[in-house]
């Protein structure tokens, strides 16, 4: 009888466990400045749970967002009241969330006018305790160029995640979505996506078989749109960077603004600060548009000669597997009568700029008036197989200088005679280019087994195995920019060269 009863107790106790439960109230501000009217004067609400006030005129004090939580019975009926109108009430919105974050309902103040109404009152809102699968709680989902990184809470009951990712639109659990899994937060997905694309993804909990919660789109618009990023984790040789291309009316194209902007370090290190109107910093231009983007530190302000410390850092590029590396460069400080720029460059571990000026592997130029580089472009080498056998940055620093005025760089690219010296490179072999058609052609007195064409990031655009002397490829997909074309032979021996697309 005991035995009997102590099962009783434990169901009982199971039951009760989920007919009582903690639900939320999550209040938000479009402008972010509070629920704040006029004055000191707020707006408030009111929640009645089963006709008693359990939260008293709560409210945003400052900026976008507050959450309260209150604790409710099955088959409660939940009443929010708006206890105070006025002045911008159209900002104010909150939603309600049940014990495993799932949106009850969601209000939203009309309008944002003076006497606009607030978010209507909820009335007779039954509550229901869920036993089932909460839905994963992200607080960061940041592209990577080929995955995502992942963090968020890991909630109990919770046993892993599943992601469906596509290139095109899809409905979660419709079965046309590629399947990602990982057990916990954090988590970074690598290798799986690729750079530079737009994958739609919906992401939702496992808590044990045929238990799912439901997917993050919610049945309503569907999976989000993210972008992988065009930057690479880590580049490999043979590494050429022009900075792109020009469009049409001349400036840098989107994708040039984005390889710049997201994928290298910057610094501004000098003490000039005038303002507004100064340019004392490295950005990309187009100097000679019919030959691409350039990376440009001016230091000017309205006439004013500035004195520049300006910084922008390349990398990581990987030297692990060579045993000597040579870097190379074009540089111009383009007026032939004033033109004795000061720059180093600096190869090194890191992209802190500390550790790049205690590095041994460093350059320093000051272009010569009348020489190489003044007035006319200049071609730079730099043997860096000091720095080989590890992942590093390559900083340009413009420094050093006050009575000058601008200083570009183009065409920067890393190799290794590892990779290419005479014993390995296949020879006999002649390719040619048309720029109208946009065909290669490709004819070699060996036999080619594989031919490989990566963008200036780095990223692999086309790949094909052969077993021929000779190739022709329509590359017309591919976007206008410089590309490294890689053959290979079937003795293991290998040609590249650079190909320029209009």
């Amino acid at each position: 009888m005991k035995k009997i009863t102590l099962i009783l107790l434990t169901l009982l106790f199971y039951q009760f466990s989920y007919s009582q439960c903690e639900f939320a109230i999550s209040l938000s501000d479009t402008y972010g400045d509070g629920w704040v009217a006029t004055g000191a004067v707020y707006h408030t609400i009111d929640v009645v749970v089963g006709g008693t006030v359990v939260l008293d005129d709560i409210t945003i004090n400052n900026g976008t967002a507050a959450s309260y939580t209150f604790e409710v019975t099955n088959g409660d009926l939940i009443d929010v009241v708006f206890t105070d109108g006025g002045n911008w009430a159209g900002e104010c919105g909150y939603t309600i969330y049940n014990n495993i974050g799932e949106a009850q309902t969601q209000q939203q103040g009309a309008g944002g006018g003076a006497g606009d109404a607030g978010p209507a009152d909820t009335s007779a809102l039954e509550a229901v305790c869920s036993d089932g699968c909460p839905p994963p709680q992200i607080t960061q989902w940041q592209m990577t160029s080929d995955g995502a990184s992942f963090d968020g809470y890991n909630q109990e009951g919770v046993i892993g995640y599943q992601i469906e990712y596509s290139t095109s639109p899809f409905t979660g659990g419709d079965g046309t979505a590629m399947v990602y899994e990982f057990e916990s937060f954090p988590h970074e997905m690598s290798g799986v996506l690729e750079g530079s694309t737009t994958y739609y993804m919906t992401i939702r909990s496992v808590c044990g078989e045929d238990n799912y919660s439901g997917w993050s789109d919610n049945g309503n618009d569907g999976p989000d749109q993210w972008t992988t990023s065009s930057c690479l984790s880590v580049y490999t040789l043979p590494y050429f960077n022009d900075f792109g291309e020009a469009d049409a009316s001349g400036n840098p194209t989107q994708e040039a603004i984005d390889a710049w902007s997201s994928c290298n370090t910057f610094y501004n290190l000098d003490s000039d600060t005038v303002s507004p109107g100064y340019i004392d910093f490295w950005h990309i231009m187009p100097y000679d548009a019919a030959n691409g983007i350039v990376a440009a530190s001016y230091s000017w302000y309205n006439g004013t000669i500035l004195s520049p410390d300006n910084w922008f850092v390349l990398g990581p590029i990987d030297l692990t597997n060579v045993s000597d590396a040579m870097l190379e460069w074009d540089v111009i400080g383009p007026d032939a009568s004033y033109c004795s720029e000061n720059y180093s460059v600096y190869v090194g571990p890191s992209s802190n700029s500390d550790d790049l000026l205690n590095s041994p592997v460093s350059y320093n130029e000051t272009i010569a008036s009348g020489g190489d580089g003044c007035g006319t472009w200049g071609a730079r080498s730099f043997d860096i197989s000091g720095a080989v056998g590890e992942e590093v940055y390559i900083a340009f620093r413009h420094h050093d200088i006050t009575d000058m005025f601008v200083m570009f760089i183009d065409n920067v690219s890393v190799t290794s005679s590892t990779m290419s010296n005479e014993e390995f490179t296949l020879e006999n072999i002649d390719y040619t280019f048309n720029q109208e058609s946009n065909i290669l052609k490709v004819n070699s007195e060996e036999l080619l087994s594989e031919i490989k064409i990566h963008n200036i990031l780095g990223q692999q655009v086309l790949f094909k195995n052969l077993n021929s002397n000779s190739i022709n490829l329509d590359l017309s997909n591919l976007s206008s920019g410089v590309y490294i074309v890689n053959v290979e032979g079937n003795n293991s021996k290998t040609k590249t060269f650079k190909l320029a697309i209009k």
